[in-house]
Parts: structure tokens; sequence; C-alpha cells
């Protein structure tokens, strides 16, 4: 559902079924604990259990790059972005290769208003992944607030050709297109 590939009243039943049954299996895992975390923090709205549950998860696994991924996600919601910062660093550190980690770095830079260091961090994942939509999105929304809609555009309609389903990228080139006067389009 963060993706905007399927409605989170059908994701999260499912998803916190598993998560439960994961740690009735085996209370030390922390992806378990992790997973949990994002139902509680974005399906239910339980901010200091879903934070408790993203540390918890942390400490059984301090080297688990999606888990400091999820948590920054988390912190950034919140608007601590330099905690969100911090944790994208370490994700980043722990992983560099993954392309998602440095798309959420990207996300984080521009939710900060920082547009040009949102564009370095997709930078060298776009030249190994042309075509992970998005990357191209985060590139997008970073040209959009730096004012160049017409390239901002292009990343969308990209984005939009790797993810056709994706109401996210869909309602960016809807917007891309307003803000470069294809309103009719």
């Amino acid at each position: 559902s963060y993706l905007g590939l399927a409605p989170p009243w059908e994701t999260e039943p499912a998803q916190g079924a598993a998560g439960e049954k994961a740690l009735l299996l085996d209370g030390g895992l922390a992806e378990a604990h992790l997973s949990l975390a994002l139902v509680m923090a974005y399906h239910e709205r339980r901010w200091a259990d879903a934070e408790a549950a993203y540390r918890r998860g942390l400490e059984l696994d301090p080297n688990y790059a999606t888990g400091h991924h999820w948590y920054a996600f988390f912190l950034m919601t919140l608007g601590r972005y330099d905690e969100a910062l911090d944790e994208r660093r370490r994700a980043l550190e722990i992983d560099p290769l993954t392309p998602m980690l440095s798309v959420g770095l990207a996300e984080l830079h521009n939710a900060m208003r920082r547009p040009d260091l949102a564009l370095d961090a997709v930078k060298r994942t776009l030249e190994r992944h042309p075509r992970f939509w998005m990357a191209r999105h985060a590139r997008g929304q970073a040209l959009e607030q730096l004012g160049r809609h017409h390239e901002a555009l292009q990343e969308f309609v990209e984005a939009e050709r790797a993810a056709p389903d994706s109401v996210t990228v869909l309602s960016s080139v809807v917007g891309a297109l307003a803000a470069t006067g294809q309103a009719r389009e």
C-alpha cells in the first residue's frame, strides 16, 4: 500500500497477522518487530508503540539496513529529520548497493527541501538502474522543487512507464502536466 499499488485495508490485515505469527514462532526476529512497527505506525497510528517496535527490531539486528530504512521513514513522517538522516546514512553504510536506500535518502532530502542533495542521492542509482521508477519519481520531485517542471515531467513519465499502476506516479504526472501548462492533457 505504501507504493500505491494496493489499498491499505487490503494489505494491513495480512501484514499484521504475518508479523504476529512470526513473533509467536520466534520473539527474537528483528524483521517481525519491524514489520509490526509499520502496521502500528501507518495503519493503526500507534506512534509510541511503533517507535518501541522499531527500536526493538534494530536492537535485535543493528545491521539490518532495511530496518534502518523503515525507521528513517517513520522519523521523517514525524518531522524528526536529523534523526531520520542518521538512520538513512546508517542504512547506506550497511548496504550501499540496494537502490531503495538511496531513494529513501533522496525522499528525505526532498522533504527537507534540499533538492540538490536529493538529485545527488539518486544519481548513482539511476546510472545503475535507469528504469527504477522510485528513483525516477524522487528525481522528478527534486526537479519540481527546483522549478524545472519540464524535466520533472519527463522523469514522472519514465516512472509511469515502469510502474503504470502506481497512483502516486500518476498523480505526479498529472501535477507536472499542470505545472507545464498542459492541463488539458
